[in-house]
């Protein structure tokens, strides 16, 4: 008899809050309000254009897309959404398959959960 386990991951997310309070002070409630719809709009393409390309896609390109989303998800606070994006990057410059395939599972979780925490109750406000 073939035992048969199913793994689940759960991704935590963490923002630096700190990060999105500098932002409001700094622009004022309705151009915050502005850049982080944007940069989570922006999060969305790059997290899909990620997982359109997959692991096999062009490393360039993988590589590049990785880069903006990292740059913008830390901009905003995103902080684990920002390394994980950079460790695809990393996967893709350094041309390592298996650890491009494994980290770009890891940011499709980690982007899901970022952006259904950012729209989540307590930052609705956002």
């Amino acid at each position: 008899m073939v035992a048969v386990f199913l793994l689940t991951h759960s991704e935590p997310v963490r923002f630096d809050p700190g990060r999105v309070a500098d932002i409001f002070m700094e622009l004022g409630e309705d151009q915050a309000e502005q850049l982080i719809s944007d940069a989570v709009e922006d999060v969305a393409v790059a997290l899909s254009r990620l997982s359109k390309l997959g692991p096999h896609g062009s490393l360039t390109d993988i590589a590049d897309v990785a880069d903006g989303l990292a740059r913008r998800a830390e901009h905003c606070g995103m902080i684990d959404l920002a390394r994980v994006a950079g460790d695809v990057r990393g996967a893709a410059a350094q041309i390592d398959l298996a650890a491009l395939g494994a980290t770009m599972a890891r940011l499709a979780r980690v982007g899901d959960r970022s952006l259904a925490a950012i729209w989540g109750p307590a930052n609705a406000s956002l």
